[in-house]
């Protein structure tokens, strides 16, 4: 059961294998930090102090600046145009021809050699990264799209000069909740801490429905968290988060192959387990 130990445990780990990221694990939970550190980042690039990389060429068309920010404060998330579909195929095939591996560790594998969740070692293989995706040139040109930073630079008050890639499968198989979080597959729901301020853009590479590992989220919830779960766990479970939140909160993101969204993932969130086929996810973290 998540708890305040927990929180404390996760924070004492957190300080003595990587002391730099005790902070924002620490304080980038909280709304004020976030906007605080927001407005001096803001502040510093409108006085030259800080440089950021220009945005890219647009790939997709329609976005309304201020709409999107709204719905971000308000709901946590917007729902982005299609990405182009020589894009999502471009994505698709790097994925599929490319070598993936389990956080980070060998071997590595083919997303073709992993059958029911299985490598033909016998070894799990629930959830895999692909390698070298920030590499990619579509990937960086999806990355670099001009009115999603827009966007997230909007939300965030400050352009972000930084972003982290992902690209993402997850397997269809059996195993359990226990196998899968501790392959960093994020079956349960929980926030993310990152950093100090930060947005996700996230892009289904392949067609998503709740069989199929869709994201689920409850709306708002970055901004009205129960205090003393902040300075808890950050996984909660589903009866928790149930028993706080009224139902018509919780949604479930689905979509065609090049479907995306904005969210600021400090709202609760979590990953629904593929059971028919496996999902291609892109993952960019901005900050």
């Amino acid at each position: 059961m998540p708890s305040q130990a927990s929180f404390l445990v996760g924070a004492m780990n957190r300080l003595r294998r990587r002391p730099l990221s005790y902070g924002p694990y620490a304080l980038g939970r909280f709304g004020l930090v976030r906007r605080s550190y927001g407005a001096a980042r803001g502040m510093l690039q409108r006085l030259g102090l800080e440089k950021w990389n220009q945005s890219g060429p647009p790939l997709v068309q329609g976005i309304d600046v201020r709409a999107a920010v709204a719905s971000l404060r308000e709901q946590s998330f917007y729902v982005v145009p299609q990405l182009p579909d020589e894009i999502v195929s471009e994505i698709r095939r790097f994925a599929t021809e490319g070598l993936c591996r389990r956080q980070e560790r060998p071997p590595f594998f083919k997303a073709s050699d992993v059958i029911d969740g299985k490598l033909p070692t016998g070894e799990v293989a629930v959830l895999a990264d692909v390698v070298g995706a920030a590499s990619n040139q579509t990937i960086q040109a999806v990355s670099n799209e001009r009115s999603v930073v827009a966007v997230i630079a909007k939300y965030l008050g400050y352009v972000p000069t930084g972003h982290h890639v992902r690209l993402i499968w997850s397997f269809a198989c059996d195993a359990t909740d226990e196998v899968r979080l501790n392959e960093g597959q994020t079956v349960l729901y929980h926030f993310d801490v990152h950093s100090y301020n930060f947005a996700y853009a996230n892009y289904y590479i392949t067609d998503v429905d709740a069989r199929s590992g869709a994201h689920t989220m409850i709306v708002g919830s970055h901004t009205d968290k129960p205090l003393a779960w902040l300075f808890g766990s950050a996984m909660r479970s589903d009866g928790e988060i149930r028993g706080h939140y009224i139902s018509d909160r919780e949604i479930t993101l689905t979509g065609p192959a090049g479907f995306g969204f904005i969210q600021d993932s400090s709202c609760y969130h979590r990953a629904l387990a593929p059971v028919d086929r496996a999902r291609l996810m892109l993952q960019i973290r901005y900050f």
